[in-house]
């Protein structure tokens, strides 16, 4: 009986009505309803659903109406046998393989094998923590936004403005939203023939790996740096040169001009999150004019910069047309948007147009003009200003709680910004088996070694990304993965003791730390200043301009050196054990295990 071999649910996201419609239609497909079955009259399957009539006389007739149902007048309703003449009478169990073996992998050419690649989980969503950079919190897309913009990119006028045929014409009105909404905001200037819309910045990286690289073509890149480019770089047959990256990005001075082409991540270097400076953006497009270079740079992530200011994109110094610029839609959307941008001089997106022809046309102009839609309406910065204050308040608490259970245990890049943090942990530590035990405990973490290409001895790093988990599941997902590097980790060879003459009990350790003044670092390589008053106040200032400052109270007590902040490290108390020896000051946790160092200044020392 029909009605027993359907099932409708109250949470979905389709009315009732378009679920029964939906089931029918499977149902008829599958040929699992008789051809000449009479089916139960509108009452009959209302009754048996628990649904109001009208909604099964609605689906019934909207059915009838695309040919799926037939009425006959005195008798029912019945499957339209014209719909079941092009159904096939019986599936197969099993379709025979005789391509195994070596038929296909002698003939896939152009084959890369992404080779220790990490792979997301597909079910990371069920996970209680999972900190992965790239995958996106559902809560935070712009629903309402763009629903509406969907809305109006369906009106009459709307459908027939984008569904005409155009070639391979990207939509006007997208071209133009870029070009005055999210360009000048990069500093960067361009005409609407320097502008071609892609499907993601990764269909802009293949086509240009197809059109400009060949087995002469050297192409240097970052070191860590983006696994799928090198993929695109090795399978055109290119060779690659490897261009070391620190704390103010990739180095400059390593470049030897010997390079036809070099790929950059100046926003936030993947996989280090390090932004490029400002110094050494000039010093690569001046290197691009000395060497005859071209530069690809890759701006996926400029949108989250929290420590002041993003940098001008490289392509706004550019005046010779050396450099390509890719940005995209997604990374401040949803990856599942795939919409991207390329800026590049006119004949050679010309020429990356014709690639795209070949490939795919177009993206979809129902896509690109619900997209201009939402810029137009101003719902872009809208979402991206929205974004920007919850990946900052993440990236912050990631960063406070790192700093707060992992003192000396783990090292962060230093970074203006980004959705996520590229963290190094204490020497020995094995970083594969901290990722298998951490998925054990419901924590994903992302290791690194696919970003590196030359390097063999790798540091002990993992990533941690902010955009996948709410901000509320930061801090106890990081004490547990805290928890869990420590047990993984050799025992600290500096343990207190007890017997040191510069172990500091009560008065004496009073004594020392009044008027004070303590120098030492975060985890994330910034100074930190901490002065300590006789009345038991406590100042701090960390960043290399004192970007933050916090204040709170010190106290002895138990022969420990006890303070709280208002706002760092949570505003939670906590005590060390001190060991002073000269200017150097040294703190212990309960258990007597190291945790911290840094400088003791007095007033005398200071004066």
């Amino acid at each position: 009986m029909l009605e027993n071999l359907i099932s409708l649910e109250g949470d979905s996201d389709f009315n009732l009505q378009a679920q029964l419609r939906q089931q029918i239609v499977d149902l008829v497909s599958k040929a699992l309803i008789p051809p000449g079955k009479r089916l139960p009259s509108s009452r009959k399957l209302a009754d048996h659903l628990g649904i109001a009539r009208n909604t099964a006389v609605l689906a019934y007739q909207q059915l009838i109406d695309e040919g799926y149902l037939v009425s006959r007048e005195r008798s029912g309703i019945y499957v339209n046998e014209a719909m079941l003449v092009d159904l096939p009478t019986q599936l197969a169990d099993r379709i025979p393989n005789p391509a195994a073996g070596t038929f296909w992998r002698e003939r896939l050419t152009h084959y890369c094998a992404l080779d220790d690649v990490f792979v997301t989980p597909p079910n990371w969503q069920d996970y209680p923590f999972p900190f992965l950079e790239g995958e996106f919190d559902q809560s935070l897309f712009p629903v309402a936004e763009w629903r509406e913009a969907s809305r109006l990119s369906l009106g009459v006028r709307e459908i027939h403005d984008w569904s005409k045929a155009r070639g391979d014409a990207d939509d006007p009105l997208l071209i133009e939203q870029i070009r005055t909404k999210i360009l000048p905001r990069r500093g960067i200037s361009a005409r609407s023939d320097e502008i071609l819309i892609t499907n993601g910045a990764q269909q802009g990286l293949s086509l240009l790996a197809q059109l400009l690289f060949t087995d002469t073509t050297r192409v240097a890149v970052e070191e860590p740096g983006y696994p799928d480019f090198r993929s695109l770089v090795q399978r055109e047959g290119a060779k690659l040169q490897f261009i070391p990256v620190d704390h103010h990005g990739v180095q400059t001075a390593k470049n030897d001009g010997s390079a036809h082409y070099v790929y950059v991540t100046p926003s936030h270097q993947v996989p280090t999150t390090v932004t490029l400076s400002s110094e050494r953006r000039v010093e690569l497009l001046a290197q691009a004019s000395q060497f005859d270079q071209v530069i690809i740079e890759d701006d996926f992530d400029s949108e989250t910069n929290f420590l002041g200011n993003p940098h001008a994109a490289i392509k706004s110094l550019d005046t010779e047309g050396r450099v390509i610029y890719l940005g995209s839609l997604s990374k401040t959307l949803s990856a599942g948007l795939r919409l991207g941008f390329m800026i590049a001089p006119p004949e050679l997106i010309r020429a990356v147009r014709e690639q795209r022809r070949l490939m795919s046309r177009f993206p979809a102009a129902n896509n690109q003009r619900t997209a201009a839609l939402f810029l137009s309406l101003g719902h872009f910065d809208a979402t991206t200003r929205r974004l920007q204050k919850i990946f900052k308040d993440r990236w912050i608490e990631l960063r406070n709680a790192l700093n707060y259970y992992l003192t000396k245990a783990v090292f962060t890049m230093q970074s203006e910004g980004g959705t996520c943090c590229w963290v190094q942990g204490p020497p020995g530590l094995h970083v594969d088996d901290l990722c298998r035990e951490a998925d054990k405990r419901g924590i994903l973490i992302e290791p690194v070694g696919h970003f590196y290409g030359a390097q063999t001895d790798l540091p002990p790093c993992f990533r941690l990304g902010v955009s996948s988990l709410p901000l509320e599941k930061i801090r106890p997902g990081i004490a547990k993965l805290a928890e869990l590097i420590k047990s993984l980790s050799s025992p600290p060879e500096d343990a207190l003791d007890v017997d040191l003459a510069s172990w500091l009990t009560s008065a004496p350790l009073t004594e020392a730390l009044s008027g004070a003044r303590l120098l030492t670092k975060t985890v994330y390589g910034q100074p930190l200043t901490i002065d300590l008053f006789a009345d038991g106040r406590m100042v701090g200032y960390a960043g290399f301009a004192n970007e933050e400052q916090d204040e709170g109270r010190w106290w002895v007590a138990d022969d420990q050196f006890h303070r709280q902040w208002n706002l760092w490290s949570f505003g939670e108390p906590r005590s060390f054990y001190t060991v002073i020896e000269q200017e150097q000051i040294r703190w212990y946790g309960s258990d007597r295990s190291f945790i911290d160092s840094g400088i003791i200044r007095t007033h005398e020392s200071r004066a």
